[in-house]
């Protein structure tokens, strides 16, 4: 997923598409005692956003946009998927160089997706 956040929240229309398509008997199945994944050929989740918030900032508003993708998506795909969380944080203020090192962390991560 690729996003921005804004309000420390991902943008409605993202919010409304997750609560469209991943839904009981698409994404899920529930059962007695929990869900079964219906995605569980999804092997890799991750999110990667800009926000303007600080670090601690963000942690101190409970990052309810890294609970909802990361967490919230988790039950429908593989119980061995693996999940990653690129943020460049305070956007407002970055730099050229802040910008250059993010993408090279993206590029570095996708890269690991590959092999």
């Amino acid at each position: 997923f690729v996003f921005p956040i804004w309000w420390s929240a991902p943008p409605a229309i993202l919010t409304g598409w997750l609560q469209r398509v991943w839904r009981p008997g698409i994404a899920f199945h529930p059962q007695d005692g929990g869900l079964s994944p219906a995605l569980a050929q999804i092997r890799v989740i991750g999110v990667v956003t800009t926000l303007g918030a600080k670090p601690w900032q963000w942690w101190l508003l409970g990052q309810a946009a890294r609970r909802q993708i990361l967490r919230g998506l988790r039950p429908c795909i593989s119980p061995r998927a693996r999940s990653f969380w690129l943020a460049h944080y305070q956007i407002d203020t970055s730099t050229a160089a802040s910008r250059a090192k993010h993408l090279a962390k993206i590029a570095h991560r996708i890269a690991q997706i590959a092999v």
